[in-house]
């Protein structure tokens, strides 16, 4: 089953594009234990979005945007929460600067270490605003408020989202020679 963590390894694999990383590495900067890393691999494999060679995995761009465009928004709907302070998400975020109106209700991950007002989303699992905050992986950030954008229920927002994400997809596919 397709779960929150098991979108962030894969956003991770493709922010990472060509880079060598390995599971005790997506461990460690995705906060999650090597169990989860090694179950969502797994998982990921089954539901077809990466696919494993003899060295290494690899994603499978068409698979991936088909569910994030048609799909993701409806198995893992975007939640509020409540008012706080936090990490910029979704349309509020800065890959999106000045292509939407952004007021004090902007959505963020409510974080003890963000500096953002706003209303607060969940974000895909607990530890993730943690793990963003320590690791300072801008492509992977960025790929994570796209999809936040993805789950957004205002069309304007989800159609933007997705042109950015077609064109991460495509630079993944390019830098791995996918």
């Amino acid at each position: 089953m397709i779960s929150g963590r098991r979108i962030a390894i894969l956003l991770k694999i493709i922010a990472m594009k060509d880079k060598y990383w390995n599971q005790q590495l997506l461990s460690k900067e995705l906060e999650l234990s090597q169990s989860e890393i090694s179950s969502g691999l797994k998982n990921l494999i089954q539901s077809k979005l990466i696919r494993k060679t003899s060295t290494s995995y690899v994603v499978v761009v068409s698979a991936c945007e088909e569910f994030f465009v048609h799909g993701f928004r409806y198995a893992l709907p975007l939640n509020h929460v409540r008012k706080g302070k936090g990490i910029v998400t979704s349309y509020a975020a800065p890959i999106f600067n000045g292509d939407f109106f952004v007021d004090e209700n902007k959505p963020v991950w409510i974080y003890e270490g963000g500096n953002d007002e706003g209303i607060g989303v969940e974000p895909l699992y607990e530890k993730l605003p943690d793990a963003i905050s320590k690791n300072q992986d801008n492509e992977f950030y960025n790929l994570l408020t796209m999809v936040d954008a993805l789950r957004e229920d205002r069309a304007r927002e989800r159609n933007l989202a997705q042109i950015k994400f077609k064109i991460a997809l495509d630079n993944y596919a390019k830098n791995t020679h996918n």
